[in-house]
């Protein structure tokens, strides 16, 4: 059963294929054009942020519209999804070379205990020769491909699962993935008037905002050298203003659109819960651990960025906290009503598992966990797998119903972002000390939000799931083929990195001390296994009593645990945004706004989206400049 949008109603439709020569030919223009884009600007600003889904399926709808072909919305929610989910960017395989052969990796003495698994030994020079093209990485390339393929199978699997339970049984409401299906429906069937002017009103002025945010200041940058900042990415730190009444708390605004767009979409109560669990931890808790000393260590002196602050304070404050806390929300909700489920009558049930489910889930699911253990012992043979082995198993299904449920709710995400700590503390308390053990692939660890999001985009604009997943399998190849391609070329050009790349100079040398911290543990004893399940008990209490009395229908307890991995910045533009809508409504009448509320959301997404690709087009225009001999 598949469910389009019509206004604040859902119809049902039958799905259709997106799946044709337009379509294909888009995903195969955002490979070939959107690729070096996203690697150059990862290796000069050390991020790779293009949101390029509304550029391109803008420009082909619009081509389409020009030369006679109607771009149906299944075409453009494939284009929309695929333009950015091909794009394969491997910079990793030489980050790996970086970190194999770095002074900082040396100094710490893990250097000679690199597995050649994972990277290459220098003594076959292939660091020298900036190339893939050697035989030292048949290894890698084997694990890393391998890896590449049981991750896929895992997300896939996974999402599919969790597409029966949050789509089909619970119908959540998935706030921001409505936002993108209403654009693909307005650009291709709805355009009346109305609407395409307040689609591109609202784009024009979020594209002339990102223009001064960022584009602006890139373009003055790789034109004159000249740093400038009219707007502060990512937000405005107000905090060092308060830090003399409120040592800890952490306040500024973001200066993202996002979170504006946001907020016109997601449900109030929910925006309300997001906000208070934010300054619930980041203002008030944060606060409350500097004054009374809570922390593990002290993590905050005067003067701080909040950005250094943010780091500190997760790492020796809220890190195992936040983990419990968020691990009570995904779960408790999810048993309480799956509980209620089975007390229903059985003529009021559908049936959840089927054959195709069952294939569609468990065949992967087995292959990661079979390949996962086939890892441990054959690349770690001496590391106690035994410790690891009841992660593997029940970590990837908590993983989907913790984000599952935040996404389907909040638009937000949480689990995925959190196990790398949690490998991390597993590594620790195995007793393990050999450095191979940091280098294991860990398929286990892989979230399915991304797959379950884009599977509400098809069934919001009635496209054939099936579709999607042949065309995701169908390009998978050539994004690989297009990225290594890439990689190799900038690698070859310059050594990265480099001063010719000043973001990887900047960036992954931190990176590599970070790694090699964890590696090390020097950082040991700073998580606490008592302040984990005690916060999983306190947030399965709360979790339970909303529930159970209905708090949860006013103020969802699934938004608090969103809050608390909202930063105070995103979280007063949250309040900003929520404070814009209601004006709107007084202004205008809840009706119309309501009414209209996806169109301003994506308005305010597409133009900002276009600014970047404008901005970082011109910079990498500029840069190529140097090249010519004239």
């Amino acid at each position: 059963m598949f469910q389009t949008i019509r206004g604040d109603k859902m119809e049902r439709g039958k799905p259709k294929s997106g799946f044709s020569f337009v379509s294909g030919l888009a995903v195969i223009y955002a490979i070939f054009v959107f690729t070096p884009a996203i690697l150059y600007l990862r290796l000069m600003m050390g991020t790779g942020g293009i949101p390029v889904s509304w550029f391109t399926v803008i420009l082909f709808v619009e081509l389409g519209r020009i030369l006679g072909y109607r771009i149906t919305k299944q075409e453009a929610t494939m284009i929309f999804i695929l333009s950015s989910a091909e794009l394969f960017i491997p910079l990793g395989m030489v980050y790996r070379g970086y970190f194999r052969t770095s002074d900082i990796v040396a100094l710490f003495g893990i250097a000679d205990e690199i597995p050649t698994w994972w990277a290459p030994d220098p003594s076959t020079g292939v660091y020298e020769l900036r190339t893939f093209f050697h035989p030292a990485w048949t290894t890698p390339f084997l694990v890393y491909f391998s890896e590449l393929i049981a991750v896929s199978l895992a997300v896939w699997g996974l999402g599919f699962f969790a597409r029966r339970l949050f789509i089909i049984e619970e119908n959540l409401p998935f706030p921001i993935q409505q936002v993108s299906a209403r654009a693909m429906i307005t650009l291709t069937e709805e355009r009346s008037k109305e609407n395409i002017s307040l689609l591109f009103l609202t784009a024009t002025l979020s594209f002339a905002y990102g223009f001064v945010a960022f584009a602006l200041p890139f373009i003055v940058q790789a034109y004159a050298n000249v740093k400038l900042t009219l707007i502060p990415l990512p937000w405005i730190d107000l905090s060092k203003n308060l830090e003399f009444l409120l040592p800890g708390a952490l306040i500024g605004v973001s200066t993202d659109l996002g979170a504006i767009a946001g907020a016109f979409v997601l449900p109030i109560p929910t925006i309300i819960g997001i906000i208070v669990g934010s300054f619930a931890v980041y203002f008030v808790g944060n606060w409350l651990s500097v004054i009374y000393d809570l922390s593990i260590e002290r993590w905050w002196y005067p003067g701080m960025s909040m950005q250094l602050a943010l780091q500190r304070c997760i790492l020796y404050f809220w890190g195992a906290i936040l983990m419990g806390f968020g691990m009570a929300g995904g779960l408790v909700p999810a048993i309480i009503r799956l509980l209620r489920r089975r007390r229903e009558p059985s003529a009021r049930r559908t049936k959840f598992w089927d054959r195709n489910l069952l294939k569609l889930f468990l065949i992967p699911l087995i292959g990661v966990w079979t390949l996962s253990i086939v890892w441990y012992r054959v690349l770690t043979p001496n590391f106690p797998i035994w410790i690891v082995f009841p992660f593997i198993i029940i970590m990837p299904i908590i993983l989907v119903l913790i984000d599952g449920r935040m996404l389907g709710e909040t638009g937000l995400t949480f689990a995925a972002g959190q196990t790398g700590n949690l490998m991390r503390l597993i590594y620790w308390s195995s007793g393990y000390r050999g450095a191979d053990i940091w280098f294991v692939p860990t398929p286990w660890r892989a979230g399915a939000a991304g797959v379950l999001s884009q599977l509400k985009v098809c069934d919001l604009t009635e496209t054939d799931v099936m579709s999607f997943f042949k065309m995701w399998w169908l390009f998978l190849p050539l994004g690989i083929v297009v990225g290594f391609a890439f990689v190799q070329l900038f690698w070859s050009m310059a050594p990265i990195p480099s001063g010719r790349y000043p973001g990887a100079q900047i960036f992954w040398p931190i990176s590599a001390v970070n790694d090699c911290l964890w590696i090390r543990g020097l950082q040991r004893g700073l998580f606490l296994p008592e302040w984990l399940a005690g916060s999983f008990v306190v947030g399965v209490i709360l979790a339970t009593a909303f529930e159970l009395t209905g708090v949860s229908k006013v103020l969802p307890f699934i938004s608090l645990v969103a809050g608390t991995v909202t930063y105070t910045p995103y979280a007063v533009t949250y309040g900003i945004g929520l404070a814009i809508r209601l004006i709107l409504c007084k202004l205008l009448g809840a009706k119309w706004f309501e009414e209209r509320k996806q169109m301003l959301s994506a308005g305010i997404m597409m133009g900002y989206s276009i600014a970047a690709i404008v901005g970082i087009s011109i910079t990498l225009i500029i840069n190529s400049i140097w090249i010519l001999p004239y």
